[in-house]
């Protein structure tokens, strides 16, 4: 969010003669277009104007600031009140004429209150026209004897604004925690060019101002309605308003300067992959469904996929508040993985979310025709992919973390190349222990692996990463899940049953060409579900609805006959700990 400080020009308008005091009445002829001409006295006043877009406007040709035709100001006295109205036709006018209200004293010394536009205090308008530039109504006051120097009462929110596709939009709503007006919204109608609405372009987008009285504003909320949708978006800061003062909000960045990974929907796992400020609700995966009880947060542990465990660590800041967990990175940002967990009073795990710390941009991949599978360049937890252009394979980043079938926690899985050792662990190291346990208990640990010949705990079921929708120990970032074994079955066009393609090993990889692209599975370990131990296979868990109730499936892939084969469904006890490879969630 940044601000500018708006230069405040007072401009005096042009001062009418005052042959007698400046306080003196004098009979005149109003000119009013809603009453008839009558004779009234009134009070003359030199007005000073901030120069603001407003109906109060800014006169090019003279250069001074000059009421609007029929605009009204209340100017109070005490307990008595009477509106006066600009006189209309002049440039030089700064004369208020009274049209209604008790006579005001002449008395001298007597100080008076104004308020513009014509209402006792300040009051935000409500609702506005947007034509696409200026502030129809900024409420201005003053205080003062034969003088008002009138000022802002307000201070402007500029809100920028680029669709990501082109908006026909009617009209643009905010509200906020705080009221912003009497009625608690502002809304700016976009129909007066148009009744369809004003065109809000991707490439260009548009600036929408409103008006706000002073203070600090939490949760605002722009929404732009269309004829048959709406589009929300909400700043995840406080917006703090001072009169006199424009303030810049950035709509394509809600959250100012801190990134909200949980901005597109919230998981058990998000991906940074550069250096700087992040945000996420800390909820039980990808559900609503806030932790309670946090009493603070903690690196249970760090990894950059080698042998040896990194020395300094990703994280120079780590805090829980305002219910979001905020975390800030070293300024030379170090690709990795990391477990960040939220614990109570008394220092137990309610819940850990996997940072996954990329060397270079994920990319997605079809595996079949239409596009409607579309896997990850890469198994969770690897820093980097094989791009489609490199038939190399995978460098030592490319190894991948481990997951029991059902758990939204990893494991490290085993580097690539040398001896094949697990990567080594800052913080918490792996143990095992004997099963099963419960979900709970399981979320309570989450550096256990829970050894079991089939299951690793009592309460596992099909639907943990098997429902329709993605569950919330599904360990994949918003936007992908773990994909169903179609994936790597017939419905792929990629892989299939009995493949005997070109693939061939590659720096402990098993690397698959396609139609110009390379698919990598490197050899990331696997653990043992009855003993824990760990081997090399190359593997990867999918989900399927109607497997039995002790095993789920696996894209298996090994040598047979000096040929890459793969079996994309491998019946697996659950205990065992996979790769995942992730699918993009894609509209149906």
């Amino acid at each position: 969010m940044k601000r500018t400080r708006l230069l405040i020009l007072l401009l005096s308008l042009a001062a009418v003669s005052c042959r007698k005091s400046d306080m003196e009445s004098e009979p005149v002829t109003v000119v009013n277009p809603y009453v008839k001409p009558r004779e009234v006295e009134f009070l003359r006043f030199k007005a000073q104007l901030p120069v603001f877009p407003t109906k109060a406007l800014l006169d090019a040709e003279s250069g001074k600031t000059v009421w609007g035709k029929g605009d009204r100001v209340l100017i109070c006295q005490e307990q008595k009140e009477a509106i006066y109205e600009a006189i209309s036709g002049g440039k030089d006018t700064s004369t208020l004429v009274r049209v209604s209200g008790d006579t005001l004293s002449t008395d001298a010394g007597k100080l008076f209150t104004a308020y513009y536009p014509a209402v006792k205090g300040v009051v935000i308008p409500n609702k506005a026209e947007y034509d696409g530039s200026s502030i129809r109504q900024f409420p201005l006051s003053a205080t003062g004897g034969k003088n008002l120097i009138f000022e802002a009462a307000c201070g402007v929110l500029n809100c920028h604004y680029k669709p990501s596709a082109n908006l026909l939009v009617k009209s643009v709503v905010f509200s906020s925690d705080q009221p912003l007006s009497e009625i608690g919204t502002v809304e700016l109608s976009c129909t007066a060019r148009s009744p369809q609405g004003m065109n809000l372009y991707a490439d260009t987008g548009a600036t929408f101002s409103i008006v706000l009285a002073e203070g600090t504003y939490s949760s605002l909320k722009v929404t732009f309605n269309t004829s048959d949708t709406s589009v929300e978006i909400t700043l995840g800061y406080d917006v703090e308003i001072n009169k006199g003062i424009i303030t810049e909000a950035d709509l394509n960045q809600p959250e100012g300067d801190v990134i909200n990974l949980s901005r597109t929907g919230t998981a058990n796992c998000y991906v940074i992959s550069a250096a700087g400020n992040y945000l996420f609700k800390p909820t039980r995966g990808c559900s609503d469904e806030l932790i309670a009880g946090i009493a603070s947060v903690g690196v249970i542990w760090e990894m950059n996929n080698e042998e040896t465990a990194p020395t300094e660590s990703m994280f120079r800041e780590l805090t829980y508040e305002s219910d979001k967990i905020h975390f800030s990175t070293t300024e030379t940002f170090r690709p990795g993985n990391a477990l960040i967990a939220a614990k109570n009073a008394g220092g137990s795990i309610l819940w850990s979310w996997h940072i996954w710390a990329v060397g270079n941009e994920i990319a997605t991949y079809k595996y079949n025709t239409d596009g409607s599978i579309r896997l990850m360049d890469r198994s969770l937890g690897a820093m980097e992919g094989v791009r489609s252009s490199n038939p190399n394979g995978a460098n030592k980043y490319a190894s991948s973390l481990l997951y029991q079938w059902g758990r939204k926690d990893p494991f490290p899985g085993q580097t690539i190349g040398g001896d094949r050792n697990l990567i080594a662990v800052k913080g918490a190291a792996m143990t095992a222990s004997d099963g099963p346990v419960s979900l709970e208990s399981a979320a309570q640990h989450p550096t256990v692996f829970y050894r079991g010949e089939k299951e690793w705990s009592s309460e596992s079921s099909a639907s943990l990463w098997s429902s329709s929708e993605k569950s919330i120990y599904d360990p994949c970032p918003p936007g992908y899940r773990v994909p169903p074994v179609s994936a790597f079955g017939p419905d792929a066009d990629v892989f299939h049953g009995g493949y005997t393609g070109s693939a061939v090993s590659r720096g402990g990889s098993f690397i698959f060409a396609v139609s110009g692209n390379y698919y990598c599975y490197p050899l990331s370990a696997c653990f043992d579900g009855a003993t824990g131990d760990k081997g090399s296979k190359a593997t990867c868990w999918t989900w399927s609805t109607d497997y039995q109730s002790d095993a789920s499936l696996c894209c298996y892939m090994w040598y047979a006959s000096k040929a890459t084969q793969i079996d994309p469904a491998y019946a697996t006890p659950r205990s065992w700990g996979l790769s995942v490879r992730c699918m993009k969630i894609q509209a149906q």
